[in-house]
């Protein structure tokens, strides 16, 4: 069993999904052959932690806790606080390893550690230390690391966090016919939410991110070709197969560059391919990766497409308290989105108005329980860990 989660991939760049540069010529590959894709997925949480603690436990954010937390009473948030996963929920390696699996995780974003809790069931593994580490060819050295560890005879259960699509992002050489050349590039926040940049200097920057990024993309597509170019040269027997993103990534909309802090479509929108093929209905909770990874299907019953978004003290320190500085919540049925920002409800049509342009003002009636679980799980005590916090600053979440 193999789980492959794309970093930051937003369903809408990824061009099995129908994007119109061939940033993932690789999933391309699997689906022509037969894979399942849905591009319809709702990221469960807004940024690397708590989706990846629904991946690994399938309960949604406000029940596992693995998220950051408002520091309340702060005009600026004075203090980072993040709880990383608990051991009060079993796990997907946990799962593996009783059934008798050799468990390994690799991650190429350093948040995805043991420091956040989301090593507990794994026999091996390894984080970067800093954001690049484990990218290109960095990762598949230490994938082959892996395999040789890997003993033959027992059945593997292998996690691979493939990063090359997260900020910053490396330069893209020249030759590509879709994609023009540029050094590395990274999103100012401080120049874009000060408003220091305006007009063409902006345009310019949000092409240039744009650039970066879908260059990202098929970097780390370019990692998964390898990953599963290396256990077909070493294992064995059939192979089931599950890849979905995390969270997306704000390229301009809404006035937002990075991830996280808000739960717009470009953030949460999410794709999963599967292989062998299992048919997703749209709108599906993407913590379902759990219940795909391990039984192979769904669950009779479905858990609601919703999700949480936290105040940051990055976002907030960056932009004098104006951006990242609320709670949201949301929920999605059909095309309709409901959302929730500190009391404040709004309703949007997304068939009819898919850049979420026009919210109407509603009663918050619809989402009254998941605010309060958002609230109760936010006021939960924590006490940082300074190691988390190292690996937050590696990641770039912190100054």
């Amino acid at each position: 069993m193999v789980f492959v989660v794309l970093d930051t991939a937003r369903a809408d760049h990824v061009s099995a999904c129908g994007y119109d540069r061939p940033t993932t010529p690789t999933l391309d590959r699997l689906v022509a052959s037969g894979a399942g894709i849905s591009c319809d997925l709702v990221s469960s949480g807004d940024w690397t932690l708590p989706s990846h603690a629904s991946f690994f436990t399938g309960q949604p954010v406000v029940r596992h806790g693995a998220h950051s937390l408002p520091d309340t009473g702060q005009p600026l948030m004075g203090t980072m606080r993040i709880r990383p996963l608990t051991d009060t929920l079993p796990t997907l390696a946990e799962h593996f390893q009783e059934s008798g699996y050799f468990t390994a995780i690799l991650s190429g974003n350093p948040v995805v550690s043991g420091e956040a809790g989301l090593f507990r069931g794994f026999k091996k593994g390894r984080a970067a230390a800093e954001m690049g580490q484990l990218w290109g060819a960095d990762m598949l050295a230490a994938v082959d690391d892996i395999l040789a560890l890997a003993p033959k005879e027992e059945p593997l259960f292998l996690f691979v966090n493939i990063a090359d699509a997260h900020q910053p992002w490396s330069a893209v050489p020249p030759g590509l016919d879709w994609v023009q050349a540029q050094p590395e590039h990274r999103p100012w926040m401080k120049q874009v939410y000060s408003g220091a940049w305006t007009g063409a200097e902006l345009e310019d920057h949000l092409d240039r991110a744009q650039n970066g990024y879908d260059y990202g993309l098929y970097r780390a597509d370019e990692v998964l070709d390898g990953v599963l170019a290396r256990l077909d040269a070493t294992r064995d027997g059939p192979r089931r197969l599950v890849v979905v993103s995390d969270h997306g990534e704000f390229l301009g909309e809404h006035g937002l560059v990075d991830h996280g802090r808000y739960l717009w479509e470009p953030n949460q929108r999410v794709f999963m391919l599967t292989s062998p093929a299992i048919e997703l209905p749209a709108e599906l909770a993407s913590l379902h990766a759990f219940h795909v990874v391990r039984d192979g299907a769904l669950p009779s019953q479905l858990a609601p497409a919703e999700s949480v978004a936290y105040p940051d003290l990055l976002w907030s320190n960056l932009s004098s308290g104006t951006k990242g500085v609320h709670t949201s919540v949301a929920r999605w049925e059909d095309d309709v989105k409901w959302t929730w920002t500190e009391g404040a409800c709004t309703r949007v049509d997304l068939a009819a108005d898919p850049g979420e342009l026009a919210p109407v003002d509603v009663a918050c009636d619809p989402l009254s329980e998941l605010v309060a679980a958002a609230q109760a799980s936010a006021a939960a005590p924590v006490e940082m860990d300074p190691a988390l916090l190292e690996r937050l600053r590696a990641a770039g979440y912190v100054e």
